[in-house]
């Protein structure tokens, strides 16, 4: 059977949620096709079976070194063990991403999620250290604004809320319309409410519900302003 087609059916099958199907397809094949490979990873991942997932990218990583799909499957097994919140593996499986892959964006994305992992382990500098890293290294791009609003993060976690706000009004600065600047924003509000700054984070609110309104952050952020006002 042509290799194509049966990545066709399994791939059809994955995408309707018949994983139990999609796997019969994939473990039926005499082709050892990485496509196929790959997309039992994504199944079993999907199904919560994190180590046979971790066992099918690794399988790629190690016999199909020129293959499209080798950068991914790397960054695929490191994610399962974030999916499974061992924080301290993923952060070491991402470290090993960013120093095997060769595809720019996700060295990028494995900097950050490797920051994102030792933020988890409650390491708050040396996530922070990582973390700088990224934003020096990806200025203007996805994964450089996702990494300057984790660093107010960090410092909300530090109870550095002052810090907080100088972290996030980087993000509006820099990154005004992308996704993390609805979030920003309202975690101002919440920085200058932990800092007895009430009318400030009434601003805040505002800000949140007039420009980004369709956002999530929308809703609780008018709450906030309108119990702010009262």
């Amino acid at each position: 059977t042509d290799p194509r087609y049966e990545l066709a059916e399994a791939t059809t099958l994955y995408l309707q949620g018949r994983f139990d199907q999609a796997l019969a397809v994939i473990t039926g094949s005499d082709t050892d096709d990485p496509g196929l490979i790959y997309l039992k990873g994504l199944v079993h991942r999907d199904m919560g079976h994190n180590l046979k997932a971790a066992a099918a990218f690794q399988e790629i990583s190690d016999r199909y070194a020129h293959s499209p799909l080798h950068d991914h499957a790397l960054l695929a097994k490191a994610n399962t063990f974030l999916i499974s919140q061992a924080y301290r593996s993923s952060a070491v499986e991402f470290a090993r991403v960013a120093e095997r892959a060769t595809i720019p964006s996700i060295v990028a994305e494995a900097g950050l999620r490797q920051a994102a992992s030792v933020f988890m382990t409650g390491d708050l500098p040396g996530a922070e250290v990582l973390l700088r890293t990224v934003v020096e290294e990806h200025p203007a791009t996805d994964v450089g604004a996702r990494a300057q609003f984790l660093l107010g993060e960090v410092a909300v976690q530090a109870d550095d809320h002052q810090g907080a706000i100088v972290e996030y009004n980087r993000v509006l600065t820099s990154y005004f319309d992308h996704g993390v600047a609805a979030s920003a924003q309202y975690r101002l509000g919440r920085c200058f409410d932990a800092l007895g700054r009430p009318f400030d984070a009434t601003s805040a609110y505002q800000a949140v519900v007039s420009g980004y309104p369709l956002e999530p952050e929308a809703p609780a952020a008018a709450y906030l302003a309108g119990a702010g006002l009262l």
